[in-house]
């Protein structure tokens, strides 16, 4: 199980951390996007991002693949598996936005 951790420091600096806890099939590597990169989610529409991003990723078959990420303007978010939290469908589900997880961190 994932484990995320955001502590505040004596001179008011946030600081993010995390485990990641599933298999490392292909590498994460720290990775910047700048405002305005394009990029494609598995299923759906060409998105462009509106802030710089960094984070913790891969770039498999033409797609950015966050694990975890922080824009300029604060927001974070991780990839975290919570054992028994999550139902994922095998095909796209109709009138719904249908994101994976790493899709939804972009």
């Amino acid at each position: 199980m994932c484990t995320s951790l955001t502590l505040t420091a004596a001179d008011h600096t946030t600081i993010l951390a995390r485990t990641m806890d599933f298999p490392n099939v292909d590498p994460w590597s720290p990775t910047k996007l700048p405002a305005g990169t394009p990029w494609q989610p598995i299923l759906g529409d060409s998105q462009t991002t509106q802030f710089n991003i960094v984070g913790a990723s891969r770039h498999l078959d033409g797609h950015y693949l966050f694990g975890d990420g922080l824009n300029a303007a604060g927001l974070s978010c991780a990839e975290l598996y919570l054992p028994g939290r999550v139902q994922y469908y095998d095909d796209p589900q109709a009138a719904k936005t249908n994101l994976t997880p790493q899709d939804f961190i972009l």
